[in-house]
């Protein structure tokens, strides 16, 4: 699930970036939430009480972020992991506030938790990714 999950949320946000992003980006954000969602459901063992939700999101944020930024470049990898583990999992403390069910499994959090997400990194993006990016490409 998070290698497709992965996949639609890494084109979403290239479509919406470029050009400052590359195509790696969408497989890089659907490695990075396949492995991140693996590592973070074998640490809490799959609960969804409010302290495993958290490592859960820093889990999947860690590893998103990592891979997202390699894409990038070196540079950005550790504020742009940064922002991603600390916004997914804030992002899943507040979707578990919403949701009712929250025992179905969700591999990503919820629109409420997405834009709280949403926003602080998008703040991290403008200041860390978009210049990067625009180094790359005036160096090639």
């Amino acid at each position: 699930m998070g290698l497709i999950a992965g996949m639609v949320i890494g084109a979403a946000q290239w479509w919406a970036a470029r050009p400052a992003l590359t195509v790696w980006w969408m497989p890089a954000t659907s490695i990075g939430l396949m492995v991140g969602a693996a590592v973070g459901t074998a640490i809490t063992g799959a609960a969804h009480d409010s302290v495993s939700l958290v490592a859960y999101g820093v889990s999947t944020g860690v590893s998103v972020g990592a891979a997202q930024a390699m894409t990038v470049g070196a540079r950005v990898i550790p504020p742009w992991t940064l922002s991603m583990a600390l916004s997914w999992a804030a992002a899943w403390v507040i979707t578990s506030a919403v949701i009712v069910d929250i025992d179905r499994g969700y591999v990503v959090f919820g629109m409420s938790g997405a834009l709280i997400a949403t926003a602080f990194c998008g703040v991290v993006f403008v200041r860390t990714l978009v210049p990067a990016s625009r180094e790359g490409v005036a160096q090639s």
